[in-house]
Order: structure tokens, then C-alpha cells, then sequence
């Protein structure tokens, strides 16, 4: 399937019941107002992304207090598609008007490490700030720097397993409060390094670390930066010109 390109078809109604989307919003922090659906793949980098993340409930019976993107499993009574799903799931967990975005399209599906869900990441630009209103679900959201996924050390990520193999193979620790850092770890900090490593248009620094000393960084990499193509062909055009706005 090329990148964004052809329409995702879900499985039969038995498979259904593991299929899930997840919204990957990426905003630019310089512009006074929200990007509009407009950009130069070229100068994606100069500019200062940030991605949407929410921490999940501490009273969920499944990965409290985990960070995640906003999502969830797809409805057969609503959802005609994963964008149909992911803009639905942000609507009731964090109050995120569908009009809100421009949707740029879907990455092919991936599977987590500690689910059986097959998720399709639907990429997406914010057009307008909103308020947001929480489900029961998600004790608060935030916008974390982008950049910070490329690098090593103190808060702006480590490598805690010399296995990239392994489903903590990176982590991520952001500051949300005063009192509360969030941990991004697993499927969702291997999402996030993805959509960085894409719009910097440049490699992690664990990672190239990660080549020279093992030979499964290889395999990761192909795994990891497939994706890359779609960020730079898909992504629509004016977001430099409109963050100096």
C-alpha cells in the first residue's frame, strides 16, 4: 500500500474487533495561529513541532496512567474508515472538534507489542486551538516537542535496552506540570520517533548509536523509517510561510 495514497479496507466483521486508529496531531509552535492545510515538505525542519499525547486515567483497569495518542477501536455502527474512528475517539477523550484538523493521511497499520490490535496511525495538522473536555478516560493531554524524540539523555529521552528489540528499547520523559513528568515509552514513543525522525528529516541519535553497536539496528531502521516517504510526499504545502504569520 503506498503511504496515504489508496483507501485503508478493514477486515472481515471477526477481525474488526482488533482493528484500532490512533490520531497522530503535530502542530507548529512559531505560528501565532494553527497551521492550515498548506506546506513545503523542504522546510518542515526549521520549524518547532509539537505532537499531541494524553495520559490515560490512573482508574483504567488497562494501562493507567500510561501515555498514549488519542484513539481507540473501531465502531461498526460509525466508523467508515480509521480517520473515521481516530477523529471520533479525540472527540469523546479529549473534546477535539473534528473540523478541527486537517487529516494528512493514514501510515499502514502497525501491530503493538502488548495488544493484538493491528492500529493505523492517521496523521493530521491542528487548523484551530480548541478547549479541551476530558472522557473518563484521560486524566489530561499535552504537547510534546517533537525534537526531543531524536535525541539522548537527561529529559529529552534515553535508550533503557541495548535490545531494539525490546518494547522499552526508548523512553521519553516530559514535564506536564509541576508536579507530574509523563513517561513515553513503547508503540507510542516509536510512533513519535518516526513522525520526528520524518519531519527533521534527520536520524535519532540513539539509533545511530544503536547501528554501530548491533546488528538488529538494521532491521529497525527498515522497520522504523518505511514511513519516511509518506511524511515528505504527503504533507501539504505552506506551513513555514504561515508559522512567521
Amino acid at each position: 500500500m503506498a503511504f496515504g495514497a489508496a483507501p485503508f479496507e478493514f477486515g472481515t466483521v471477526s477481525e474488526l474487533r482488533r482493528e484500532a486508529a490512533v490520531l497522530v496531531l503535530l502542530k507548529a509552535q512559531e505560528a501565532q495561529r494553527t497551521v492550515p492545510p498548506f506546506a513545503v515538505p523542504s522546510l518542515f525542519s526549521e520549524l518547532k513541532w509539537h505532537i499531541l499525547l494524553t495520559v490515560r486515567s490512573k482508574s483504567l483497569r488497562r494501562h493507567p496512567g500510561e501515555v498514549c495518542f488519542p484513539g481507540g477501536m473501531f465502531d461498526t455502527n460509525a466508523d467508515r474508515n480509521p480517520t473515521d474512528a481516530a477523529l471520533r475517539e479525540a472527540f469523546e477523550e479529549i473534546g477535539l472538534p473534528p473540523n478541527f484538523v486537517h487529516i494528512v493521511g493514514t501510515l499502514p497499520p502497525l501491530v503493538s507489542g502488548t495488544s493484538e490490535f493491528r492500529i493505523v496511525p492517521v496523521v493530521a495538522l491542528l487548523t484551530n486551538d480548541f478547549r479541551p473536555s476530558y472522557s473518563s478516560e484521560v486524566e489530561v493531554h499535552f504537547w510534546a516537542p517533537l525534537g526531543h524524540f531524536l535525541e539522548n539523555g537527561g529529559e529529552k529521552g534515553q535508550r533503557e535496552s541495548a535490545d531494539v528489540r525490546s518494547s522499552r528499547w526508548c523512553s521519553f520523559e516530559f514535564p506536564i506540570s509541576a508536579q507530574q513528568n509523563a513517561l513515553v515509552f513503547g508503540f507510542t514513543a516509536a510512533l513519535c520517533v518516526v513522525a520526528a525522525a520524518a519531519i527533521h528529516q534527520r536520524l535519532p541519535k540513539f539509533v545511530e548509536d544503536a547501528n554501530r553497536a548491533t546488528d538488529n539496528a538494521e532491521q529497525l531502521l527498515h522497520k522504523m523509517f518505511a514511513p519516511f516517504t509518506f511524511f515528505r510526499v504527503a504533507l501539504p504545502a505552506n506551513v513555514h510561510q504561515m508559522a512567521k504569520l
